[in-house]
């Protein structure tokens, strides 16, 4: 994940400074997700879900790119596919965080055996 957003990174500087929104908006994301994933208080827990908001306001800023030649262009279809993967890989490390079977249920069924 962390290499994705590297590349990211990258990508957008290369498309040149007409990503400079698309880029701010993409440290924004990233800031707001290590945020929540490393809080920096003791005792606050991982808030592992995404911030939907900040996530569609950077991906939209991608969107709005007008490539002017073939390199822009291919550099904003690889800023899609990469912030694609990013959201994907964030929701299944959510999805991943909670638990499929209940406290309750799971002591019930190993009390069972």
């Amino acid at each position: 994940m962390a290499a994705k957003v590297a590349f990211l990174d990258r990508v957008l500087a290369g498309y040149g400074p007409e990503a400079a929104e698309a880029r701010s908006r993409f440290h924004d994301a990233v800031r707001e997700a290590v945020h929540q994933m490393w809080p920096g208080e003791a005792g606050r827990p991982a808030h592992l879900a995404p911030n939907i908001e900040v996530g569609n306001v950077f991906y939209f800023a991608v969107q709005h790119l007008s490539p002017n030649d073939d390199t822009q262009r291919k550099a904003k279809e690889l800023a899609t596919d990469l912030a694609t993967d990013l959201g994907q890989l964030r929701s299944l490390l959510a999805a991943q965080s909670v638990p499929s079977v209940s406290g309750p249920i799971l002591i019930i069924l190993v009390s069972g055996s």
